[in-house]
């Protein structure tokens, strides 16, 4: 019996049989640790994902895999990500440039399930940067007050009195250097946390937070979804085109779509009659490049390839004067200290990342691994074939150097591929066998044999060799003209607070003390935060307790 590995399935869609989410609409609510920040600060993400249960409900929506950020300013977008939605949550951190001027901005989130629907009200949230290093700001967006004007106070997350006074169903306590959350209710709960010194600056922006967004927002009449724009189930749906040289349509032609230097995060499809192509990938983390080959009888052929941007590009909103009053001076000079020194050190000790998804294709399977320091080094890589690698055949088919994998199934019965092992050298497709053939063995740190067949997109290979480098970067290797090397922003990484502090003195420094973007509490659970480190019991400064969440069954926000 011969194992078979699909990267690609095809679905079959009953469109009366759909969740109801895509006929009444997404709802993104975007929560961060503060509402204001110095420029080079980062800014703390949880998100969450909704869809109208009925026409007064809320329910937490668990189908689309990626939201899209933006901020921008009155000059326009500054800052686009994407962030990773796993069980109708997600979370991340942006790194605030430190070049940002002074002024209000907007953070938008949103879903290509918004985007497609452009009357649905997007996620908007208003908050201020203060940049201490540079006097720049926003076009006739700052006034620096000499003298203080009136204060409008009215943080509703400000203590934990009043979170307590306002929350049915949580409970939130202090004692000494630890704070007990504890869910009152039956229903789970899912939250984000965030404690830090309070801000002058922002009691008197007076933000506001989840109940009073989804109270404005679940009256919205929601359009049905359009079902001919791709949804992203699993990952981000890379869009894009093709044409030659001249600029002339490229249809009709197999592409291939992988990720440099990842294990084997490859895909493939056919180009439309427009040039266009389509690709459901699994999530890409991070910045990272692209590789792109389009397959014709004449790989000399070269081709343009673009990547259509999935952002909305938001412009056009009008922004008030944020005044800078004479009494934020302490608190302003105290943050960018903090800041600084941060990003000096990389000293960023709440940072702990989540365990990212299994590798999509070759997830089991590995039949061999060779480290080739382990053995006898060879000038070249048909003889490291030759003496030690006997699952592997270097043969000439066709006037064509070619390497073909042998393997043995679980019944006992031989196989033998027949010119369409794929090669990856570190995560690169290798269509051409000479070029692995002539590659240079000394950079190839191991070699790793996945045997049986394995589909993606059209194409179906029998057995995948993995060719590593020391240094994960496939270096010299020659991109032909048909392929290119493009730039792609993946999604962020998710992100968890840790306890696990190296620099006590880094902790007590920071203003955002605790920061957690997912927090569960199952009915009439109670959990403690050990905070020892950071010495909350003996800070003199008063401080915020800022959690927004929402029952998991759907009955109300936190």
């Amino acid at each position: 019996i011969m194992k078979t590995k699909y990267l690609l399935l095809l679905i079959l869609i009953n469109f009366s049989l759909l969740p109801n989410c895509f006929a009444k609409g997404e709802i993104i609510y975007l929560s961060t640790d503060r509402d204001f920040y110095i420029a080079g600060e980062n800014m703390w993400l949880s998100l969450f994902s909704f869809t109208k249960d009925n026409e007064s409900s809320l329910m937490l929506n668990n189908h689309n895999k990626i939201a899209y950020i933006e901020i921008s300013n009155s000059s326009g977008t500054v800052i686009t990500e994407k962030i990773l939605i796993t069980d109708s949550r997600g979370s991340g951190i942006i790194n605030l440039p430190p070049n940002l001027p002074s002024g209000f901005y907007n953070i938008y989130a949103y879903t290509n399930n918004e985007t497609n629907l452009n009357e649905t009200p997007l996620f908007k949230k208003r908050f201020a940067i203060i940049n201490t290093l540079i006097s720049q700001s926003v076009q006739e967006g700052v006034i620096v007050e000499k003298e203080d004007s009136s204060s409008i106070t009215g943080n509703n997350y400000q203590t934990i009195d009043n979170l307590n006074n306002a929350s049915k169903n949580l409970k939130i306590a202090k004692k000494e250097n630890k704070v007990y959350l504890e869910n009152t209710g039956s229903e789970n709960l899912t939250l984000s946390l965030s404690i830090y010194n309070t801000s002058q600056i922002e009691e008197d922006l007076n933000p506001s937070g989840i109940s009073t967004y989804l109270k404005n927002t679940i009256d919205h009449k929601y359009s049905q979804f359009d079902f001919s724009e791709a949804i992203n189930f699993e990952g981000e749906v890379i869009k894009g085109s093709v044409t030659d040289m001249d600029g002339n349509i490229v249809a009709g032609h197999q592409l291939f779509l992988s990720v440099a230097q990842d294990k084997s995060n490859i895909y493939s499809t056919i180009t439309d009659s427009l040039g266009m192509f389509k690709i459901y990938t699994y999530p890409i983390f991070g910045e990272r490049e692209l590789y792109l080959e389009t397959i014709t009888s004449d790989t000399l052929n070269s081709f343009n390839y673009s990547i259509l941007d999935p952002f909305r590009r938001i412009n056009g909103d009008s922004f008030p004067t944020l005044n800078i009053k004479k009494s934020y001076e302490k608190e302003l000079i105290k943050r960018s200290y903090e800041m600084q020194i941060y990003r000096r050190s990389m000293a960023d000790t709440l940072l702990k990342f989540k365990s990212i998804l299994s590798d999509p294709l070759l997830n089991y399977n590995l039949n061999k691994e060779y480290i080739l320091d382990h053995y006898t080094r060879f000038p070249f890589i048909r003889d490291i074939l030759i003496e030690y690698v006997k699952e592997l055949q270097h043969r000439i088919i066709n006037n064509k150097p070619t390497i073909r994998m042998i393997w043995q199934d679980r019944v006992g019965n031989i196989h033998v591929s027949y010119g369409n092992s794929l090669i990856l050298l570190d995560g690169i497709p290798i269509f051409d066998h000479s070029q692995i053939i002539n590659y240079d063995p000394l950079k190839i740190e191991t070699l790793k044999l996945y045997p049986g067949e394995y589909h993606i997109g059209p194409s179906k290979f029998e057995g995948i060799v993995l060719f590593n480098t020391y240094k994960n970067d496939f270096a010299d290797l020659k991109i032909k003209d048909n392929a290119r090397l493009i730039e792609f922003k993946g999604v962020l990484n998710p992100i968890e607070s840790s306890y696990n502090f190296s620099k006590d003195w880094v902790y007590k420094l920071s203003s955002l003390i605790f920061w957690n973007p997912i927090i569960s509490l199952k009915g009439g659970e109670k959990i403690e935060i050990d905070l020892s480190k950071s010495n909350l019991s003996n800070r003199k400064d008063k401080i915020t307790y800022k959690v927004e969440g929402f029952s998991k069954e759907g009955s109300s926000p936190i």
